[in-house]
Protein backbone atom coordinates (compact mmCIF):
# COMPACT_ATOMS: atom_id res chain seq x y z
CA UNK A 1 0.00 0.00 0.00
CA UNK A 2 2.74 1.99 0.84
CA UNK A 3 4.40 1.54 -2.62
CA UNK A 4 1.41 2.40 -4.12
CA UNK A 5 0.80 5.67 -2.07
CA UNK A 6 4.58 6.80 -3.22
CA UNK A 7 3.88 6.30 -6.61
CA UNK A 8 0.71 8.36 -6.44
CA UNK A 9 2.70 10.97 -4.35
CA UNK A 10 5.73 10.94 -7.31
CA UNK A 11 2.73 12.50 -9.66
CA UNK A 12 1.34 14.80 -7.62
CA UNK A 13 4.42 16.41 -7.37
CA UNK A 14 5.18 15.79 -10.82
CA UNK A 15 8.58 17.03 -11.05
CA UNK A 16 10.98 18.01 -8.34
CA UNK A 17 13.61 21.19 -8.63
CA UNK A 18 16.80 20.54 -6.08
CA UNK A 19 18.11 26.61 -1.44
CA UNK A 20 16.61 29.81 -3.10
CA UNK A 21 19.72 31.65 -3.42
CA UNK A 22 18.98 35.11 -5.35
CA UNK A 23 16.75 37.18 -7.54
CA UNK A 24 17.62 38.85 -10.54
CA UNK A 25 18.35 42.60 -11.39
CA UNK A 26 17.87 44.69 -14.03
CA UNK A 27 14.93 42.23 -14.67
CA UNK A 28 11.99 45.59 -15.62
CA UNK A 29 14.39 46.41 -18.40
CA UNK A 30 13.42 43.38 -20.55
CA UNK A 31 9.84 43.63 -20.30
CA UNK A 32 7.65 44.60 -22.62
CA UNK A 33 5.77 48.63 -22.34
CA UNK A 34 2.34 47.52 -23.24
CA UNK A 35 0.26 44.00 -22.79
CA UNK A 36 2.32 41.15 -24.04
CA UNK A 37 2.28 37.20 -23.52
CA UNK A 38 4.89 36.28 -20.52
CA UNK A 39 6.48 33.08 -20.19
CA UNK A 40 7.39 31.62 -16.58
CA UNK A 41 10.70 28.52 -17.42
CA UNK A 42 12.22 26.32 -15.91
CA UNK A 43 15.05 24.41 -16.18
CA UNK A 44 17.25 22.22 -14.65
CA UNK A 45 21.28 22.69 -14.86
CA UNK A 46 24.29 21.50 -12.99
CA UNK A 47 22.06 20.10 -10.04
CA UNK A 48 20.65 23.83 -9.54
CA UNK A 49 17.11 24.91 -11.08
CA UNK A 50 16.44 27.89 -12.58
CA UNK A 51 13.27 30.07 -12.96
CA UNK A 52 13.75 32.91 -16.56
CA UNK A 53 10.93 35.29 -17.47
CA UNK A 54 11.09 35.76 -20.49
CA UNK A 55 8.61 38.17 -22.79
CA UNK A 56 8.07 37.49 -26.91
CA UNK A 57 11.37 38.65 -29.23
CA UNK A 58 13.15 39.34 -25.38
CA UNK A 59 15.84 37.27 -23.89
CA UNK A 60 14.96 35.37 -21.08
CA UNK A 61 16.59 36.51 -17.64
CA UNK A 62 17.05 34.60 -14.43
CA UNK A 63 14.37 35.70 -11.73
CA UNK A 64 15.39 32.25 -9.24
CA UNK A 65 18.47 30.30 -8.92
CA UNK A 66 17.54 27.71 -6.70
CA UNK A 67 17.83 23.78 -5.20
CA UNK A 68 14.75 23.80 -3.51
CA UNK A 69 11.53 24.55 -5.96
CA UNK A 70 9.10 22.08 -6.68
CA UNK A 71 8.36 22.23 -10.55
CA UNK A 72 5.22 23.31 -9.73
CA UNK A 73 4.46 27.23 -9.45
CA UNK A 74 1.58 29.69 -10.10
CA UNK A 75 0.98 33.50 -11.36
CA UNK A 76 -1.22 35.91 -9.44
CA UNK A 77 -1.70 38.96 -11.04
CA UNK A 78 -3.40 40.63 -8.26
CA UNK A 79 -0.30 40.30 -6.30
CA UNK A 80 1.90 40.78 -9.51
CA UNK A 81 4.10 37.90 -7.76
CA UNK A 82 5.31 34.03 -8.52
CA UNK A 83 3.84 31.63 -5.94
CA UNK A 84 6.03 27.91 -6.01
CA UNK A 85 6.83 24.69 -3.45
CA UNK A 86 9.98 25.09 -1.99
CA UNK A 87 11.79 22.51 -0.18
CA UNK A 88 11.62 22.67 3.45
CA UNK A 89 14.68 22.98 5.44
CA UNK A 90 14.27 18.75 7.02
CA UNK A 91 12.97 15.61 5.62
CA UNK A 92 11.03 13.10 7.46
CA UNK A 93 11.88 9.40 7.59
CA UNK A 94 12.78 9.82 3.88
CA UNK A 95 10.53 11.92 2.97
CA UNK A 96 10.58 15.73 1.48
CA UNK A 97 8.62 18.32 2.93
CA UNK A 98 7.75 21.37 1.46
CA UNK A 99 6.17 24.94 2.16
CA UNK A 100 5.18 27.59 -0.15
CA UNK A 101 6.64 31.02 -1.07
CA UNK A 102 5.93 34.10 -3.17
CA UNK A 103 8.27 36.33 -4.58
CA UNK A 104 7.46 39.49 -6.32
CA UNK A 105 8.00 40.39 -10.12
CA UNK A 106 9.50 41.61 -11.63
CA UNK A 107 12.09 41.30 -8.87
CA UNK A 108 12.16 41.15 -5.28
CA UNK A 109 13.01 38.86 -2.11
CA UNK A 110 10.76 35.60 -1.39
CA UNK A 111 8.45 35.37 1.54
CA UNK A 112 6.47 32.71 2.94
CA UNK A 113 3.25 32.32 2.66
CA UNK A 114 2.03 30.01 5.62
CA UNK A 115 3.82 27.53 7.81
CA UNK A 116 3.18 24.45 7.72
CA UNK A 117 2.61 22.01 11.31
CA UNK A 118 5.46 19.57 11.73
CA UNK A 119 5.30 16.54 9.24
CA UNK A 120 2.96 18.67 6.92
CA UNK A 121 3.72 19.89 3.67
CA UNK A 122 1.84 22.06 1.38
CA UNK A 123 1.39 21.19 -2.52
CA UNK A 124 -0.62 21.94 -5.57
CA UNK A 125 -0.91 25.69 -5.54
CA UNK A 126 -3.81 27.08 -8.08
CA UNK A 127 -4.63 31.03 -8.12
CA UNK A 128 -7.93 32.60 -8.75
CA UNK A 129 -8.21 34.10 -12.66
CA UNK A 130 -8.14 37.75 -10.68
CA UNK A 131 -5.32 36.87 -9.29
CA UNK A 132 -6.52 37.71 -5.03
CA UNK A 133 -6.78 34.15 -3.72
CA UNK A 134 -5.00 30.70 -3.88
CA UNK A 135 -5.49 27.52 -3.02
CA UNK A 136 -3.54 24.50 -2.05
CA UNK A 137 -3.82 21.07 -0.43
CA UNK A 138 -1.50 19.56 2.67
CA UNK A 139 -0.55 16.25 3.82
CA UNK A 140 0.57 15.07 7.05
CA UNK A 141 3.44 12.37 6.05
CA UNK A 142 3.42 11.39 9.79
CA UNK A 143 -0.01 10.04 8.96
CA UNK A 144 0.61 8.19 6.08
CA UNK A 145 -2.61 5.40 5.03
CA UNK A 146 -4.65 6.83 7.31
CA UNK A 147 -7.59 9.44 6.95
CA UNK A 148 -5.47 12.29 7.97
CA UNK A 149 -2.85 11.80 6.15
CA UNK A 150 -5.04 14.74 4.01
CA UNK A 151 -4.31 17.20 6.11
CA UNK A 152 -7.02 19.59 3.96
CA UNK A 153 -7.27 22.25 1.05
CA UNK A 154 -6.57 25.37 2.16
CA UNK A 155 -7.45 28.97 0.78
CA UNK A 156 -5.49 32.23 1.13
CA UNK A 157 -6.35 35.77 0.46
CA UNK A 158 -3.61 36.88 -1.38
CA UNK A 159 -3.89 40.58 1.13
CA UNK A 160 -0.47 41.98 2.17
CA UNK A 161 -1.21 39.89 5.54
CA UNK A 162 -2.29 36.43 4.24
CA UNK A 163 -5.22 35.19 5.75
CA UNK A 164 -5.70 31.43 5.36
CA UNK A 165 -8.56 29.25 6.06
CA UNK A 166 -9.27 25.74 6.15
CA UNK A 167 -11.76 24.14 3.58
CA UNK A 168 -14.33 21.92 5.63
CA UNK A 169 -14.06 18.64 4.05
CA UNK A 170 -14.42 15.24 5.61
CA UNK A 171 -11.75 13.18 5.42
CA UNK A 172 -12.09 9.78 3.90
CA UNK A 173 -9.07 6.81 4.46
CA UNK A 174 -7.63 6.26 0.94
CA UNK A 175 -8.55 9.31 -0.61
CA UNK A 176 -6.50 12.80 -1.06
CA UNK A 177 -8.56 16.08 -1.67
CA UNK A 178 -6.40 18.67 -4.52
CA UNK A 179 -7.54 22.08 -5.60
CA UNK A 180 -8.47 22.26 -9.84
CA UNK A 181 -9.25 25.71 -10.50
CA UNK A 182 -11.83 28.94 -9.35
CA UNK A 183 -14.36 30.09 -11.23
CA UNK A 184 -13.52 33.35 -13.28
CA UNK A 185 -14.68 35.54 -10.89
CA UNK A 186 -13.12 33.34 -7.78
CA UNK A 187 -16.31 32.52 -6.12
CA UNK A 188 -16.27 29.34 -6.59
CA UNK A 189 -13.38 26.41 -6.27
CA UNK A 190 -13.23 23.03 -7.79
CA UNK A 191 -11.59 20.80 -5.71
CA UNK A 192 -10.95 16.87 -6.84
CA UNK A 193 -11.41 13.63 -4.67
CA UNK A 194 -9.06 11.42 -5.84
CA UNK A 195 -7.76 7.66 -4.34
CA UNK A 196 -4.45 7.16 -3.57
CA UNK A 197 -4.74 3.75 -4.93
CA UNK A 198 -5.98 2.45 -8.49
CA UNK A 199 -6.82 3.97 -12.04
CA UNK A 200 -10.01 6.70 -11.64
CA UNK A 201 -10.17 10.12 -12.20
CA UNK A 202 -11.89 10.66 -8.72
CA UNK A 203 -14.73 12.78 -8.12
CA UNK A 204 -15.07 16.86 -8.29
CA UNK A 205 -16.77 19.09 -5.39
CA UNK A 206 -17.59 22.86 -6.33
CA UNK A 207 -17.41 24.82 -3.21
CA UNK A 208 -18.01 28.47 -2.77
CA UNK A 209 -14.83 29.87 -1.99
CA UNK A 210 -15.95 32.50 0.60
CA UNK A 211 -17.88 29.98 2.85
CA UNK A 212 -16.20 26.54 2.31
CA UNK A 213 -19.76 25.18 1.43
CA UNK A 214 -19.53 22.08 -0.70
CA UNK A 215 -22.69 22.88 -2.90
CA UNK A 216 -22.63 20.08 -5.38
CA UNK A 217 -20.13 16.84 -6.38
CA UNK A 218 -19.42 15.42 -9.70
CA UNK A 219 -18.93 12.00 -9.86
CA UNK A 220 -15.92 10.37 -11.78
CA UNK A 221 -15.55 13.55 -13.52
CA UNK A 222 -12.17 16.41 -12.96
CA UNK A 223 -13.36 20.30 -13.54
CA UNK A 224 -10.48 21.36 -16.32
CA UNK A 225 -12.03 25.08 -16.22
CA UNK A 226 -15.10 27.14 -15.92
CA UNK A 227 -16.26 28.91 -19.26
CA UNK A 228 -15.02 32.59 -19.56
CA UNK A 229 -18.96 33.52 -18.03
CA UNK A 230 -18.90 31.01 -15.34
CA UNK A 231 -22.40 29.27 -16.51
CA UNK A 232 -20.58 26.12 -17.59
CA UNK A 233 -18.19 23.41 -16.56
CA UNK A 234 -15.80 22.22 -18.48
CA UNK A 235 -15.02 18.43 -17.84
CA UNK A 236 -12.50 15.38 -18.19
CA UNK A 237 -13.49 11.89 -17.16
CA UNK A 238 -12.30 8.22 -18.09
CA UNK A 239 -14.39 6.72 -21.13
CA UNK A 240 -14.03 3.97 -23.37
CA UNK A 241 -13.66 1.16 -21.21
CA UNK A 242 -10.95 3.50 -19.67
CA UNK A 243 -8.90 2.95 -22.40
CA UNK A 244 -8.96 7.04 -23.17
CA UNK A 245 -10.03 10.43 -21.94
CA UNK A 246 -12.87 12.34 -23.00
CA UNK A 247 -14.01 15.87 -22.58
CA UNK A 248 -17.39 17.32 -21.51
CA UNK A 249 -19.39 20.25 -20.70
CA UNK A 250 -21.76 20.24 -18.10
CA UNK A 251 -24.29 23.89 -16.95
CA UNK A 252 -22.74 25.04 -13.64
CA UNK A 253 -25.85 24.45 -11.43
CA UNK A 254 -26.84 20.31 -13.88
CA UNK A 255 -25.95 17.14 -13.53
CA UNK A 256 -26.50 17.12 -17.20
CA UNK A 257 -23.45 16.52 -19.78
CA UNK A 258 -22.27 16.74 -23.02
CA UNK A 259 -19.76 14.77 -24.60
CA UNK A 260 -17.12 16.60 -27.09
CA UNK A 261 -14.92 13.71 -27.55
CA UNK A 262 -15.51 11.66 -30.60
CA UNK A 263 -14.86 7.62 -31.07
CA UNK A 264 -11.04 6.86 -31.53
CA UNK A 265 -9.83 10.23 -29.80
CA UNK A 266 -8.56 10.69 -26.28
CA UNK A 267 -9.01 14.68 -25.36
CA UNK A 268 -6.83 16.20 -22.54
CA UNK A 269 -5.62 19.79 -21.29
CA UNK A 270 -8.73 21.04 -22.58
CA UNK A 271 -9.12 25.11 -22.63
CA UNK A 272 -11.76 26.96 -23.37
CA UNK A 273 -11.07 30.59 -25.58
CA UNK A 274 -11.73 34.01 -24.04
CA UNK A 275 -14.69 34.17 -26.25
CA UNK A 276 -16.38 30.69 -24.70
CA UNK A 277 -17.62 29.53 -28.26
CA UNK A 278 -14.54 26.81 -28.62
CA UNK A 279 -12.27 24.83 -26.80
CA UNK A 280 -8.43 23.79 -27.58
CA UNK A 281 -7.42 20.32 -27.01
CA UNK A 282 -4.52 17.78 -26.97
CA UNK A 283 -6.15 14.77 -28.89
CA UNK A 284 -4.23 11.06 -28.56
CA UNK A 285 -5.63 7.69 -29.96
CA UNK A 286 -7.05 5.02 -27.52
CA UNK A 287 -3.71 3.68 -27.47
CA UNK A 288 -2.12 6.80 -26.60
CA UNK A 289 -0.13 8.30 -29.39
CA UNK A 290 0.15 11.36 -30.25
CA UNK A 291 -2.54 13.18 -32.88
CA UNK A 292 -1.77 16.93 -32.26
CA UNK A 293 -3.91 20.15 -30.99
CA UNK A 294 -7.50 20.15 -32.57
CA UNK A 295 -10.21 23.01 -31.60
CA UNK A 296 -13.75 21.74 -31.13
CA UNK A 297 -17.04 23.79 -31.51
CA UNK A 298 -18.49 24.08 -28.36
CA UNK A 299 -21.65 24.45 -30.03
CA UNK A 300 -21.47 21.58 -32.62
CA UNK A 301 -18.48 19.32 -31.25
CA UNK A 302 -17.11 19.95 -34.82
CA UNK A 303 -13.50 19.74 -34.45
CA UNK A 304 -10.50 21.03 -36.40
CA UNK A 305 -7.12 19.72 -36.77
CA UNK A 306 -4.74 23.10 -35.74
CA UNK A 307 -1.12 21.19 -35.70
CA UNK A 308 -0.28 17.73 -36.00
CA UNK A 309 3.06 18.38 -33.64
CA UNK A 310 2.35 19.83 -30.22
CA UNK A 311 0.84 19.49 -26.66
CA UNK A 312 -0.02 21.99 -23.58
CA UNK A 313 -1.79 24.35 -25.47
CA UNK A 314 -3.15 27.73 -24.10
CA UNK A 315 -5.45 30.88 -25.50
CA UNK A 316 -3.63 34.67 -25.76
CA UNK A 317 -6.41 37.04 -23.58
CA UNK A 318 -7.82 38.45 -26.78
CA UNK A 319 -8.23 34.60 -28.49
CA UNK A 320 -6.11 35.52 -31.67
CA UNK A 321 -2.94 33.35 -30.63
CA UNK A 322 -2.27 29.95 -29.48
CA UNK A 323 0.51 29.19 -27.64
CA UNK A 324 1.90 25.52 -27.45
CA UNK A 325 4.42 23.33 -26.28
CA UNK A 326 6.47 21.16 -29.45
CA UNK A 327 9.58 19.01 -28.98
CA UNK A 328 12.28 19.40 -31.83
CA UNK A 329 12.47 15.90 -32.08
CA UNK A 330 12.12 12.59 -30.80
CA UNK A 331 15.67 12.44 -29.10
CA UNK A 332 15.02 16.05 -27.13
CA UNK A 333 12.35 15.38 -24.86
CA UNK A 334 13.09 19.34 -23.48
CA UNK A 335 9.94 20.85 -25.38
CA UNK A 336 10.28 24.37 -27.17
CA UNK A 337 7.71 27.46 -26.33
CA UNK A 338 5.86 27.81 -30.20
CA UNK A 339 2.95 30.01 -31.52
CA UNK A 340 0.04 29.87 -33.92
CA UNK A 341 -3.38 31.95 -35.21
CA UNK A 342 -6.29 30.62 -33.80
CA UNK A 343 -6.97 28.68 -37.00
CA UNK A 344 -3.57 27.10 -36.98
CA UNK A 345 -1.63 29.49 -39.63
CA UNK A 346 1.11 31.51 -39.09
CA UNK A 347 3.69 28.55 -36.45
CA UNK A 348 6.67 30.18 -34.85
CA UNK A 349 9.02 29.45 -32.25
CA UNK A 350 9.04 32.49 -29.70
CA UNK A 351 11.16 30.32 -26.64
CA UNK A 352 13.45 27.48 -25.83
CA UNK A 353 11.71 25.39 -22.96
CA UNK A 354 13.72 23.39 -20.58
CA UNK A 355 10.69 21.94 -18.47
CA UNK A 356 7.84 23.41 -17.10
CA UNK A 357 6.10 26.59 -18.04
CA UNK A 358 3.14 28.75 -17.25
CA UNK A 359 2.09 31.75 -19.61
CA UNK A 360 0.60 34.41 -18.76
CA UNK A 361 -0.25 38.11 -19.74
CA UNK A 362 1.53 41.21 -18.19
CA UNK A 363 0.07 44.58 -18.52
CA UNK A 364 1.34 48.22 -19.11
CA UNK A 365 1.11 49.15 -15.26
CA UNK A 366 2.44 46.37 -14.08
CA UNK A 367 5.38 46.97 -16.66
CA UNK A 368 6.10 50.37 -15.90
CA UNK A 369 5.33 50.42 -12.39
CA UNK A 370 7.88 48.00 -11.87
CA UNK A 371 6.15 45.91 -9.20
Amino acid sequence: MHKIIGFVLFLIFLFIFDNLTSAASHTKHILPAGEAMVFMLADVKNETSHLWLQAESKPPVKIVSSKDIIGTFVYSAHARSLIYQKKADETREGYVLFTLVQAPLPEGDEKGLVVPPKDNSDLNPVVSPGGAYLAFNRVNFRMLGMPEYDAGVFIVELKEKAEIRKVDIPQIEGYIHIPLCFSPKGRHIAIQRVPLAGRTTGDSLIIETSTGKILRMLKGARVEEWSPDGKTLLLTALQNGETGMGIFTAPAGKSTRTSLTVEGFSDENPRWAPDGKHIICHSRTPEGASMGIWKISVATGDRVLLTEDGTSAEWSPDGEVIYFARRPSAKRQKPEIWRMSQDGHDERKVADGEGNFIIFAWHKDEADNGR
